[in-house]
């Protein structure tokens, strides 16, 4: 049954996704666009700090490194992004590995700080290695062709192509957390986040299963940083590598609710769409998206979705007491 409800939920949005772009306007796109983006990076580091429990501060590093790969080989060898999605996923997944293999010997806070240096030391080499990522400038006129996008030219717009291919892409990076979470690779996960020493005790290598959950998440943001660089044109340093993408990840999975599927893309279009509804309070805006941030993590310090569920469950027990007094 589990099964099966997911196919349908997948399905609809699928089919809403397709729709959406013929009813809304370019600037509710864009935000719909990077709302999605937020969504795959929420789901991947969702992977570490929802299922596994460690806090990682360097998937901007993936994100980037996707990003720039995506932007050199559609400048330089003319890959359109549909071709640039496995090359980009396959990369990303090895540079997670790589990462891994340093970042993993160590635990807690300094696990924290160790990726956080990789995010550091990948921007401060795409500034430098100027014959490769042209400096502190980028990389510009990223998919500027006709047949950038699907390797044949269309006459959609490239906003709708990036919307449909993102679409695709959540719902696929949410079947794969799904099916994770579902195999033995999720209970270890939990088992590990749970109790460490006791789940090593039980014979649960804890090292091979937070190299699978870093190296998938690294593939997540890979492809959200490909998509990225065929939707701005532009790559730059300070912008694929920045610290507040961490912040957006976090915000996403803390705020929707960790270790589930619905809350990191919940709380990812939140952090996409709030700012700018609170546009009107102009110098005010960001002061009083944090204080909203602190309230609704005080009021449900599990995540909304988690929130959510509870509402519906006392819902549901209340017309049930009252269907039976009658």
């Amino acid at each position: 049954m589990k099964s099966l409800a997911v196919i349908i939920v997948v399905i609809s949005v699928l089919a809403v996704g397709f729709v959406l772009p013929n009813v809304i306007g370019p600037y509710f796109m864009r935000l719909v666009i990077f709302g999605l983006i937020y969504s795959l990076l929420a789901l991947a580091l969702n992977l570490s700090l929802g299922f596994r429990g460690e806090i990682s501060l360097g998937h901007q590093t993936f994100f980037g490194f996707g990003a720039y790969v995506a932007a050199i080989l559609a400048t330089s060898l003319n890959f359109s992004l549909l071709l640039v999605l496995p090359v980009a996923a396959l990369l990303t997944s090895i540079v997670g590995f790589a990462v891994g293999l340093v970042a993993l010997r160590m635990r807690g806070p300094y696990f924290a700080i160790v990726t956080l240096s990789f995010g550091v030391i990948a921007e401060i080499l795409a500034v430098n290695l100027v014959d490769i990522t042209n400096g502190p400038m980028g990389i510009s006129n990223i998919g500027s062709q006709a047949n950038s996008l699907l390797g044949w030219t269309t006459s959609l717009k490239t906003e709708v192509v990036c919307y449909e291919i993102l679409v695709g892409l959540v719902c696929l990076a949410g079947m794969v957390t799904y099916a994770l979470r579902e195999s033995r690779y999720g209970r270890a996960w939990r088992a590990l986040r749970d109790h460490e020493d006791l789940a090593a005790a039980i014979g649960i290598p804890a090292f091979p299963v937070d190299l699978l959950s870093l190296m998938i998440g690294a593939a997540m943001c890979g492809v959200a940083g490909a998509v990225y660089a065929f939707y701005t044109s532009v790559v730059a340093p300070d912008d694929v590598f920045s610290f507040g993408l961490v912040i957006t990840m976090l915000v996403s999975v803390v705020l929707g609710g960790r270790g589930t599927i619905s809350g990191p893309i919940f709380g990812a279009f939140i952090f996409a769409f709030a700012p700018e509804y609170l546009r009107v309070a102009q110098e005010w805006r960001l002061p009083i998206f944090g204080i909203l941030l602190v309230v609704l993590v005080m009021l449900a310090p599990q995540g909304l979705i988690s929130l959510a569920l509870v509402v519906i469950g006392k819902t549901k027990k209340s017309l049930r007491i009252g269907d039976g007094a009658r």
